[in-house]
């Protein structure tokens, strides 16, 4: 590589860093209490309301339940918050509902058997751990497939200044307690394992069935690769979860997930508002923000998400592209199509988003120098800005001005993964 290539990358780590500092710096007057009091927490056991009103309150609570052999009130709104408020005895918490499908509640139950500090600490702890492990194989197979591009030096980004980027996404798993980091983890352990080890790549996407709308392009991936035998693998590790999730709790666990638990989700999306859609970086929840109706904010949304699934099934149908084109395309895309994924979601958008854009190749001209940092800094850095737009701009119309963009972040990334893919295939050919 050639000495000015590194020279430009490193200038665009530095200027991203700052500029990302510069935007989590900017919303700490909304992250930074609620991580004081989840940290308190953790070191004391001190149940501070704060602490307690988390969402791994839904996973641990969950927990109890299926070990107990009672899960029925998850599947109803009511029922379900009443128990919240009984079992923490903190008076009225913060409303929550139960989202996921049966066969989650599979890795929910162990929880259970520990107090809800140890069990937030633990669960953290080991999906962090899983989580940079999976960053670490799909950082390993890019470099090997980017020195194939660019010769013996290959890229000059190291792993500790890839993983750098995801500080902030890190700070928010923590302080609200999401399950970013396992389903982060699974979704790159996907990507990395899709080629070369088919049985472990059908097991974590079967685990990946439990947030779904993470996996709604591998299907149309592993077709265009070929790749049957993680297909296979997939439905057959799909089907032993259901089947065990149906020894444990009954089918009909699933009856009343899609009965009661689908149908409120719907009014969830539809009806909720506030903080809520400040922490999704998608067109529908920007818009809904700014007061559109849900039923105008899906169809704008269609309208832009339409043209990118049409786009990116033709390139991965019709045009031959690496492991890492394929990878980067799948991510960039899922999280514009879909109008229901968090920023904590976002992990494996994120870790890819710093390679595409440190990628060699990616980083000339002076226009690119500018524009690349900018674009990594707003994505990086979005768990801990994009919440706090509500109190930064309080009663105006700039938060939700601004709330567009993260979905526009994230399509803009979608449109240089493209640009640079075609421009690749018009070398190629």
């Amino acid at each position: 590589m050639r000495n000015g290539d590194i020279r430009t990358t490193d200038e665009t780590v530095r200027r991203a860093a700052v500029l990302m500092l510069v935007l989590a710096l900017a919303g700490m007057s909304f992250w930074l209490p609620q991580l004081k009091a989840v940290l308190s927490g953790l070191l004391t056991g001190d149940p501070d309301p704060v602490f307690i009103n988390r969402d791994f309150a839904n996973y641990w609570l969950s927990g109890r339940q299926a070990l107990a052999g009672d899960i029925e009130p998850l599947f109803f709104k009511d029922q379900y918050q009443e128990l919240l408020e009984q079992t923490f005895a903190q008076g009225a918490m913060e409303t929550r509902n139960w989202s996921y499908p049966p066969h989650f509640l599979l890795l929910t139950a162990p929880l259970g058997l520990f107090s809800y500090r140890a069990a937030y600490l633990l669960f953290e702890c080991l999906s962090l751990a899983l989580f940079v492990w999976a960053c670490f194989v799909t950082w390993l197979q890019w470099h090997q497939s980017s020195e194939n591009v660019a010769g013996p030096s290959g890229p000059p980004t190291s792993f500790p200044a890839a993983i750098l980027f995801l500080s902030c996404f890190v700070v928010a798993q923590f302080y609200i307690g999401q399950n970013g980091f396992l389903f982060g983890g699974l979704f790159l352990l996907a990507l990395a394992w899709r080629q070369t080890k088919p049985i472990a790549c059908g097991l974590v996407l079967a685990l990946l069935t439990m947030k779904p709308q993470l996996g709604t392009l591998f299907p149309f991936l592993l077709l265009a690769e070929r790749n049957f035998g993680a297909i296979f693998w997939t439905v057959a590790f799909t089907l032993l979860l259901f089947a065990l999730s149906v020894a444990a709790f009954g089918f009909e666990s699933w009856e009343l997930f899609i009965s009661e638990t689908l149908s409120y989700q719907q009014r969830v999306m539809r009806e909720w508002s506030g903080v809520f859609l400040y922490m999704m970086p998608t067109f529908f929840a920007a818009l809904r923000a700014t007061g559109l109706t849900a039923s105008t904010a899906l169809l704008v949304h269609l309208m832009i998400a339409l043209p990118v699934l049409i786009l990116t099934l033709w390139l991965f149908f019709s045009t031959r592209a690496a492991w890492f084109e394929n990878s980067v395309l799948l991510a960039g895309a899922t999280f514009v199509i879909t109008p229901y994924a968090f920023f904590y979601d976002a992990g494996p958008l994120y870790f890819l988003a710093v390679l595409s854009l440190l990628q060699p190749g990616q980083q000339s001209g002076a226009c690119r120098r500018l524009w690349a940092p900018l674009l990594l800094a707003l994505l990086a850095a979005q768990p801990l800005w994009l919440p706090a737009l509500p109190l930064l701009a309080k009663g105006t119309l700039v938060a939700p001005a601004l709330a567009l963009l993260a979905p526009l972040a994230v399509l803009a990334l979608f449109i240089v993964v493209v640009s640079y893919r075609l421009r690749l295939q018009t070398g190629r050919q």
